[in-house]
């Protein structure tokens, strides 16, 4: 319900209080699939960082509001500085809060002074959430950028902001994406927040899963997009699931940052719907199938489904 908020109000935002086009709904933009690969990964006004003729391209839907996109920030910034063969394409899905809109729309208005990166990161660290207008100005000065600048772009390519923004959210419907973080790395789709060596290893196995398929062209390689069936990754269900489970402990144990019961029992129900999402696929008829034959990942991701549930279910009760 409170996804659903959240995108209910980032679409009246985008539209002026106005109801969304049609062609922005789910089903509407699936007709046009293509198209939607080349959205994904080569919409011209897309921010782009790292090499843009990299072996592996990482496509980020993030939200300047999500404190897990915040954590994996700074780690995909490290983790794309050591390897000179990955390309980025940032996609701002601004679903949280009026005031990630107001950041997103910041941060694309940076392009025009090529400082989206700077501007990208410097709201990413901020703390307040949901972040203040006064928080936003500062990230956008500790960036270095040039605010009068970047003032006249935001007016001047209002539309063309609005248009991009609006196209994010049309493709994170067509791909059915629940929640921030969504990193999708060559043929993986990853909802969750990886560390350093979580962008290491899930690009290895990226590029482990592509050379074993030479035939394929890169548009061979995202078909699981089009198609809905990523392919099972060993060790990705598990790294999710250790993430989650070391989320519910800090909450039950009362961290800083869960400082009373409501704010732990909401987290707890958002982790549990997240989780639920996230691994919805394995409760599904063909990795049940690859798991009763024998298949160690599929049987891997299953059970680890099981488990997480357990703990979430055993959180939220003593939050």
């Amino acid at each position: 319900m409170m996804q659903q908020a959240g995108r209910l109000i980032v679409a009246m935002l985008l539209a002026g209080f106005a109801s969304l086009p049609l062609s922005l709904a789910g089903p509407a933009f699936a007709q046009a699939k293509p198209g939607l690969q080349d959205m994904l990964f080569d919409d011209p006004d897309a921010p782009v960082a790292g090499n843009p003729r990299g072996d592996i391209t990482i496509v980020a839907f993030l939200d300047y509001n999500c404190p897990f996109c915040r954590r994996s920030t700074a780690d995909l910034d490290r983790y794309v500085a050591s390897d000179p063969n990955i390309r980025v394409v940032y996609k701002d899905w601004p679903i949280l809060a009026p005031s990630s809109v107001v950041a997103a729309r910041v941060a694309l208005a940076a392009k025009w002074q090529d400082k989206y990166v700077e501007v990208h990161n410097a709201l990413m660290r901020m703390k307040g959430r949901p972040a203040t207008q006064n928080e936003i100005n500062q990230a956008v000065h500790a960036a270095g950028a040039d605010i009068d600048r970047l003032n006249r772009d935001l007016e001047a390519h209002a539309d063309e902001i609005a248009a991009l923004l609006k196209r994010n959210l049309a493709e994170a419907d067509a791909l059915q994406l629940e929640g921030t973080p969504v990193f999708l790395i060559g043929p993986f789709k990853e909802p969750q927040a990886l560390d350093f060596e979580g962008f290491k290893q899930v690009v290895s196995d990226a590029r482990d899963y592509l050379k074993s398929k030479p035939a394929a062209g890169r548009r061979r390689k995202i078909a699981w997009l089009i198609q809905g069936a990523a392919p099972l990754r060993a060790g990705g269900c598990r790294q999710s699931c250790n993430f989650i489970l070391k989320f519910i402990t800090l909450a039950r144990e009362g961290n800083g940052l869960m400082n009373n019961t409501s704010n732990r029992r909401e987290a707890l129900m958002l982790m549990g719907a997240a989780s639920g999402l996230g691994l919805a696929a394995m409760g599904s008829a063909p990795v049940e199938a690859e798991a009763a034959a024998g298949n160690t990942p599929a049987r891997a991701r299953r059970n680890d489904a099981a488990r997480i549930w357990r703990a979430a279910r055993k959180g939220a009760a003593t939050a």
